[in-house]
């Protein structure tokens, strides 16, 4: 499928956003910036970080489900102190990245499937028993916790932020929709799918459901399935360059390299 100067949609949050924004705008590739979810930090930010200095030395092991878990986490804990002497996890190779940028080099990531599935499949999570920290949000997937349990692992949940769905969708976007501009639709999650779908509302859901879109997982593409989605793509992984990657193979451009 190569969509003809379909804009491409991206639906992440500006902080996750930019470095993909950025490898497209080097390609040339027509693009629009739509965040869908908003982040937000803990409802009550002193009462968690108290919580994580008294308990810091319970934990043997640390995961990470995202890159906004860690930099949240970042705004209330010094991380390179807080994780040393544990095993660190994160679901992706960008988390994994920041991590390393800010001090904490040693941290187990799955090597292709970035997703909670991945991260179960290491070695090192296999068998409790140890205590492990869970950084994420509320209302989330509950599979790796629950699996952990099951394997024998204690495990203590940190919501370091929130997710909120934005309701107004950008001028821009906006536009775009009413004039049925051609669209080639990103998400990295199932929350993001749903939220696009609030956003642009019923009188062009339809119209939406048959843009071409990418996702990163099998689960996503079985969801964007239920919810009606008709042309589903699906990249290697979440991180930028598998993003990259799909998207120019949908563009019919030569791919190019991305960090």
């Amino acid at each position: 499928m190569k969509p003809a100067r379909h804009m491409v949609v991206i639906t992440r949050p500006p902080a996750q956003a930019e470095a993909l924004l950025q490898a497209l705008r080097n390609t040339g590739t027509p693009i629009l910036h739509q965040p869908v979810l908003q982040i937000l930090p803990p409802v009550d930010p002193v009462a968690l970080q108290r919580a994580l200095e008294a308990e810091r030395h319970r934990y043997s092991l640390a995961l990470f489900t995202s890159l906004n878990a860690v930099q949240q986490a970042a705004t209330l804990i010094h991380l390179p102190d807080w994780l040393a002497g544990k095993s660190v996890f994160a679901v992706g190779q960008a988390t994994a990245q920041w991590l390393a940028e800010h001090g904490v080099s040693e941290v187990q990531v799955p090597a292709r499937k970035q997703t909670s599935e991945g991260l179960l499949a290491l070695p090192a999570l296999q068998q409790g028993p140890g205590q492990a920290a869970l950084f994420n949000a509320a209302g989330g997937r509950t599979l790796l916790q629950q699996t952990l349990r099951q394997r024998g692992f204690v495990v203590e949940e940190y919501h370091v932020y929130r997710r909120e769905t934005m309701k107004t969708p950008s001028p821009a976007f906006q536009q775009a929709v009413s004039e049925r501009q051609p669209l080639l639709l990103t998400a990295t999650s199932t929350a993001m799918l749903e939220g696009l779908l609030a956003m642009t509302g019923e009188q062009h859901k339809a119209w939406l459901l048959q843009q071409p879109l990418v996702v990163i997982s099998p689960r996503m593409a079985e969801q964007a399935r239920r919810l009606g989605f008709a042309q589903i793509l699906q990249a290697a992984n979440a991180s930028n360059p598998a993003l990259l990657q799909q998207i120019q193979q949908c563009m019919g451009q030569e791919p190019a390299s991305s960090s």
